[in-house]
């Protein structure tokens, strides 16, 4: 009786679980989605990674250094 109520717990455990990024049951079922799209479409090709790169760009520098300093004691020079 108590095996069967472990194996319960444990299977409504992990249902729960597996909405919650990072647990091992959601990395699952992401795999598993993978997995679909792979046997569905065939392997990928490409892969596209894209970064503004905000601290090489001056414009953008600029406006992040008015934000971080908008929030901060007037006191504080930025």
């Amino acid at each position: 009786k108590i095996n069967v109520f472990n194996e319960e717990f444990e299977s409504n455990l992990s249902t729960m679980l597996a909405p919650i990024r990072g647990t091992n049951q959601y990395w699952f079922h992401v795999k598993g989605e993978v997995k679909a799209m792979i046997a569905e479409y065939g392997s990928p090709t490409l892969f596209l990674t894209l970064s503004c790169a905000e601290y090489d760009s001056a414009d953008i520098a600029q406006f992040l250094k008015k934000k971080r300093c908008s929030w901060r004691s007037r006191a504080i020079l930025c």
